[in-house]
C-alpha cells in the first residue's frame, strides 16, 4: 500500500491527479493513485522555519483554506511518506529582499531551523524534500503576480537556486531524508526553468522523464495500460453472464432483508466488489428507487457496470480498511476471482496450462484505496441499509474500514462471502463473527453455504 502524501506551496501541484491538474497529464494513468496533494498556499519555507508547528504540524494539524477553494490540513498518519514541496516563492523575491549580497547566509540559517523542525518528525514519518525547480525567465512569464514579484536578475535567481538545492541535499544526507531532485530535468543550458516544460508562469508541468523519476525514486509498482492487455478482456468477456453470476443468491438474501425490514423505498446499497453488477441488477429489481454504490478496481469491468446501469455511483477504487492505493491481483481471463490477496490459485493459473493450451497471466495492478468510513464521511452518507461485500479473501479489511459505522450502527445489515477466499487470507469466519458481535450485529448462516447474512442485533 502506497499513500504519498505531498504538502506545500502551489508547486506541490505538480503532483495532482490528471482529473484535477493544471500541470499536464500523467502518460502513465496509475500515478493518478499515489499522490495525497496538500496546497497549503503561497507558504515560503521561510515562514515555515519561523511558524514551525504553527505552520506546519504532521501529528496534530493545521488547517488551510487556500483561495478559499477548500480546506487542507497538515496532519498525516503517522508512517506515512511526506513530500515537501517549498522554496521557489522564496528564491523568486524572498531571499533578495531580505539581503541581496549575502543570500548564501540567509539560506544556511533557513536550512538550519528547517533541520531543526523536521527532526522531531524523523521517527515517526518518512520525510523526503522536492528540489526546488529552476526559475522562471521574467520576460517569459505570462502572468505575473504582483504580490511575489520577481527579485534580482534571472542570473542571481539561479545563482540562489542551484545554492539552495544543495544545501537542502546536504541537510537530507545528514538526517537521512530523502531527496527527489526534480532540478535536473527542467534546468536548460543557462539552468532556467525551459519554457518548453513549464506553465508559462513559474511553474514545471508533467513529464515523461519526471515519471520514470518518481517510479525509480519510490520503487513503484505501476501498470501502464499497454502493460495489461484488455483487447483479450473484452472479446472474451461475458457481460450478461457475470451480470447473473450471484443473482439468484442475491435475491435470496434481499428477500430475508425486507421480511426484516419492510421499507423497500430510497434505501442506500453499497456493492463492495461490484464485478459484473448482479447484486445492482437484485437491488433494481426488488427496490424502488434504490441508491447504489458500487465499488470495482477493475478499469473496464468498471466502465461496462456504469454504461449498463447509468444511475449508480461507480467507485473505481478497492475499498479497503486503509486510504491510499493498494496492489489487486487480476487474473486476464477469470475476472470474477480478483483479490487484493495473492491467492494460491493464482500460482496454478500462472503455471498450469489451462484448456486452451495457454497459461493466465495475472496482473498485479495498483488502485485507489478508501475505507468505507472515509467515503461515508466525504460523500455525507449517514446510513448504509444493506451492505453487500464479496472481495475474495479480502472481507475483513472491508470491515475494518466501516469500524465507525459499525460502532454507531449506521449500517443496518449486510452479506459477506466466506469459504476458501478467507482461507488464503488467514482469516477464520470466526473471526469476523466475533469482529461483527463486538458491534451489536447478528447472523444467518442459514441462506447459501458461501455467504454469512448479518443485521443489527434484535431485541
Amino acid at each position: 500500500m502506497k499513500n504519498i502524501v505531498i504538502i506545500g506551496d502551489s508547486h506541490a501541484s505538480l503532483f495532482r491527479n490528471n482529473q484535477h491538474s493544471d500541470r499536464g497529464q500523467w502518460s502513465d494513468i496509475s500515478l493518478n493513485n499515489y499522490f495525497d496533494v496538500r496546497w497549503l498556499g503561497p507558504i515560503t519555507l521561510w515562514r515555515v522555519c519561523r511558524d514551525k508547528e504553527s505552520c506546519l504540524d504532521f501529528e496534530n494539524g493545521v488547517n488551510y483554506c487556500p483561495s478559499g477553494l477548500y480546506n487542507v490540513s497538515t496532519r498525516v498518519d503517522k508512517n506515512t511518506d511526506i513530500v515537501l514541496v517549498f522554496g521557489e516563492i522564496d528564491v523568486r523575491c524572498h531571499i533578495f529582499n531580505h539581503g541581496q549580497e549575502n543570500f548564501q547566509e540567509i539560506i544556511q540559517n533557513m536550512c538550519d531551523e528547517f533541520e531543526k523542525f523536521l527532526i522531531k518528525y524523523k521517527n515517526d514519518y518518512k520525510l523526503h524534500i522536492c528540489s526546488i525547480i529552476p526559475p522562471m525567465y521574467e520576460e517569459k512569464c505570462t502572468s505575473p503576480n504582483p504580490e511575489f514579484p520577481f527579485m534580482g536578475d534571472d542570473k542571481y535567481r539561479s545563482n540562489v537556486t542551484i545554492f539552495f538545492n544543495k544545501k537542502l541535499k546536504d541537510m537530507c544526507i545528514k538526517n537521512n531524508f530523502g531527496f527527489l531532485n526534480i532540478y535536473d530535468i527542467y534546468a536548460d543550458s543557462n539552468n532556467m526553468l525551459d519554457y518548453s516544460k513549464s506553465d508559462k508562469i513559474v511553474h514545471a508541468i508533467k513529464t515523461i522523464e519526471l515519471e520514470n523519476l518518481i517510479k525509480k525514486y519510490f520503487n513503484m509498482t505501476t501498470n501502464e495500460e499497454e502493460d495489461f492487455d484488455f483487447s483479450f478482456f473484452e472479446k472474451t468477456y461475458d457481460f450478461n453472464y457475470c451480470n447473473n453470476w450471484d443473482f439468484e443468491t442475491n435475491n435470496i438474501f434481499l428477500k430475508y432483508y425486507f421480511s426484516l425490514y419492510p421499507n423497500r423505498n430510497n434505501l442506500t446499497f453499497f456493492d463492495i466488489g461490484c464485478n459484473g453488477g448482479s447484486f445492482v441488477k437484485s437491488a433494481k429489481l426488488l427496490c424502488e428507487n434504490p441508491i447504489i454504490h458500487c465499488f470495482e478496481p477493475h478499469p473496464k469491468l468498471s466502465e461496462l457496470v456504469s454504461q449498463h446501469y447509468p444511475d449508480i455511483k461507480m467507485n473505481q477504487l478497492c475499498v479497503s480498511n486503509q486510504n491510499g492505493t493498494c496492489d489487486i491481483f487480476i487474473p486476464l481471463q477469470s475476472v470474477l476471482i480478483s483479490s487484493m490477496i495473492d491467492r494460491p490459485i493464482f500460482d496454478i493459473l500462472r503455471t498450469k496450462p489451462g484448456a486452451d493450451g495457454t497459461i493466465q497471466k495475472v496482473k498485479k495492478y495498483n488502485v485507489q484505496s478508501k475505507t468505507i468510513d472515509t467515503y461515508c464521511k466525504e460523500n455525507n452518507i449517514e446510513k448504509i441499509d444493506y451492505l453487500k461485500i464479496d472481495v475474495e479473501g479480502a472481507e475483513m479489511m472491508v470491515l475494518e474500514g466501516a469500524k465507525e459505522m459499525l460502532k454507531t450502527n449506521k449500517i443496518i445489515a449486510g452479506q459477506f462471502e466466506i469459504g476458501s477466499t478467507l482461507d488464503d487470507a488467514g482469516i477464520k469466519k470466526e473471526d469476523i463473527f466475533s469482529y461483527l458481535q463486538n458491534y451489536g450485529y447478528e447472523f444467518n448462516t442459514s441462506l447459501s453455504n458461501d455467504d454469512v447474512f448479518f443485521n443489527i442485533k434484535k431485541n
